[in-house]
């Protein structure tokens, strides 16, 4: 009787150190990988560099620095349309066909500049300066755009920004 009760308590001691230690195993494998990570390459022992690595598995873990701010936030950005220097602007109207012609110069490089169609014979010029004002080289440009009229139109308003320009018209046959 003592020979059986002594062959199993020995059985569940020996499924009860393999229950330890299998965990055991699978974290001290985790660790040593991580340590691995901590070490930056460098191995107990042996100094770092080429000349002693033998092609060992290095594994590094990067951790991004967070930054804090303090103070003021930038004010935002105001986008806005500027009026360009040595502005010209001149339209034609042949039938029911309207177009009209901008040149100007901007102070810098970088301007959005576009031409949209308004309502009733008006159109909006955008002159937006860029973000970076730093260059100094004056840009010239030129515009164009056309619109639909049934009836003939002796002038046509230029919108840009806060301010408006009226354009005669200039009637001619043909146009082309």
């Amino acid at each position: 009787m003592f020979r059986t009760l002594k062959s199993v308590s020995s059985k569940f001691t020996a499924r009860r150190i393999a229950l330890v230690v299998a965990p055991l195993a699978v974290l001290g494998a985790t660790l040593s990988t991580a340590s691995a990570a901590d070490r930056d390459g460098w191995r107990f022992g042996r100094g770092r560099g080429p000349e002693r690595d033998r092609g060992g598995l290095v594994i590094r873990a990067e951790i991004p620095a967070v930054q804090i701010v303090l103070g003021r936030q930038p004010e935002p950005r105001r986008i806005y349309d500027e009026v360009p220097s040595c502005l010209d602007m001149k339209a034609y109207q042949s039938g029911d066909q309207v177009i009209i012609v901008i040149n100007g110069v901007n102070p810098t490089v970088g301007y959005n500049t576009s031409l949209e169609a308004g309502f009733g014979g008006s159109f909006v010029l955008h002159n937006t300066a860029p973000y970076d004002r730093c260059q100094a080289a004056t840009t010239a440009f030129n515009v164009t755009g056309a619109i639909c009229s049934p009836r003939e139109l002796s002038r046509v308003c230029v919108r840009i920004g806060n301010q408006s320009f009226d354009v005669p018209v200039t009637c001619v046959r043909r146009i082309g």
